[in-house]
């Protein structure tokens, strides 16, 4: 029996909520030990999210970027807000990113993937498998890394569009938006996880130092990262190497 879902609907009615309330007064923010920032609208997600998910009478992990103690499947992988930079800066570039892994193995049918963006109210659940582009690849990068000069091959087969949120990327290739998403900074688990389990339903996949990997059992992935079709692989990795 597959796991049952959330109510991504009051979910997201929810969030629209908070929003509303956060936009009348400062939003609390706080830096992390890592450097990184975190709200207390990441936290209100983190809370929401779980509280929805009825872990009380469940054994499935609970693995968030605010609340991890150990990665053990089956679990729900969490990331409240992917791309807190950009909602801070007023940019909608961001997501929130939720996956169910009964296991490891990308291809178990029982596996599912939610992205959210609150500020374009894009909803992707379902991954689009499209027909693939023969010649010209348009990618979608971190903008961060754009900016530090990270990306600079880009040609008359190649063009390049830097965006914040990692999961967001994700969730507009799976749409068939792009032809590839490339980082090369390291990615946790929570990151990435609802996004290529959305990308492998419209049959793209995701190479790890370019092997293409089989599972996502680890909580933390160096980079390159690169989530293409297979049949694009080689002529992408050309373009970029």
């Amino acid at each position: 029996m597959k796991e049952t879902k959330p109510d991504f609907n009051r979910i997201r009615s929810k969030v629209a909520e908070r929003i509303a309330e956060l936009s009348s007064r400062n939003l609390k923010i706080e830096t992390k030990s890592d450097q990184s920032l975190v709200t207390e609208f990441d936290l209100f997600i983190n809370a929401l999210i779980k509280s929805e998910l009825d872990l009380a009478d469940s054994k499935n992990c609970f693995y968030s970027e605010e609340d991890n103690k150990g990665l053990e499947f089956p679990a729900y992988i969490l990331d409240p807000l992917d791309g807190t930079k950009e909602f801070v800066e007023g940019r909608n570039e961001y997501s929130i990113s939720l996956a169910f892994m009964k296991t490891p193995e990308l291809q178990n049918q029982e596996n599912w993937g939610w992205l959210y963006n609150p500020g374009t109210q894009e909803n992707f659940f379902n991954g689009r498998s499209l027909n693939s582009k023969k010649d010209g690849f348009l990618g979608f990068v971190s903008r961060t890394e754009f900016e530090m000069g990270l990306h600079n091959y880009e040609s008359e087969k190649l063009k390049l569009k830097p965006i914040g949120s990692i999961a967001y990327k994700l969730g507009l290739l799976s749409q068939g938006k792009c032809d590839f998403v490339y980082s090369k900074k390291p990615k946790n688990l929570w990151d990435i996880c609802a996004g290529t389990l959305l990308c492998l339903q419209a049959e793209i996949s995701l190479f790890h130092k370019k092997q293409e990997l089989q599972k996502l059992d680890k909580e933390f992935y160096d980079g390159p990262l690169l989530w293409c079709k297979k049949e694009n692989f080689e002529k992408i990795i050309s373009l970029i190497s």
